[in-house]
């Protein structure tokens, strides 16, 4: 099947048909997730290409899965996840995720490991419209930025708008748009700490377990 053009979309359809005769739905907002909700059991699957990722309240169900699931398919299982798509997941009596490390390798590559931290996203009296007579940056330097800094989304929804706004400048950056990047990159700096902490509302033991098919 690899090879073929339409191959990424009957992997995805045979593993949404034996998800949903299993019991899982597929969720409306996210077509990459499936829940499992019945008889007190709740179960998340998430997929991306060739990873696979659970999160389960019971034990046994989750074990029970995984053997009919490697059946089915030619599958690894790695264990408890640490890293998913960028993002570190830290074992805490809930749950902490955060992009530290990526943001880390995002600054070396910058050049911007050993600057001075800012306390904003963006300065209050930058203006980033465009004009005329404004001076243009390397546009292979400036885009590249721009796409590694739209994978923190999900971890740092306090820099969402301002990589929204510098990324409405893709097609003619100018070097104050540069300026506001690195303002960013500072900010990042001084928030390496920061994640985004998920607690449970009842007290059930949810265990996260990754896959990698091939």
């Amino acid at each position: 099947m690899y090879g073929l053009k339409q191959a990424p979309r009957a992997w995805y359809n045979a593993l949404k048909d034996f998800l949903i005769i299993y019991g899982f739905l597929n969720s409306w907002s996210d077509t990459s997730l499936f829940v499992y909700n019945r008889d007190d059991i709740v179960a998340y699957f998430f997929v991306y290409v060739g990873d696979l990722l659970l999160m389960g309240n019971n034990d046994s169900f989750m074990n029970a899965f995984k053997i009919v699931l490697a059946l089915k398919f030619s599958l690894k299982d790695v264990g408890s996840s640490h890293h998913f798509l960028g993002m570190e997941i830290l074992p805490t009596n809930d749950l902490f995720i955060s992009k530290q490390h990526y943001v880390r390798e995002l600054l070396i590559s910058t050049n911007m490991q050993d600057v001075k931290p800012v306390s904003t996203p963006l300065s209050t009296s930058c203006d980033l419209t465009p004009t005329s007579d404004a001076p243009s940056c390397d546009i292979r330097e400036f885009r590249p930025i721009i796409g590694s800094l739209q994978y923190l989304y999900l971890t740092c929804p306090d820099v969402s708008f301002s990589v929204n706004k510098l990324s409405q400048y893709m097609q003619a950056p100018t070097e104050i748009l540069m300026k506001a990047i690195k303002h960013l990159l500072r900010y990042l700096k001084g928030t390496l700490d920061h994640g985004l902490h998920l607690s449970r509302a009842t007290d059930l033991s949810h265990n996260i377990l990754w896959f990698w098919l091939g």
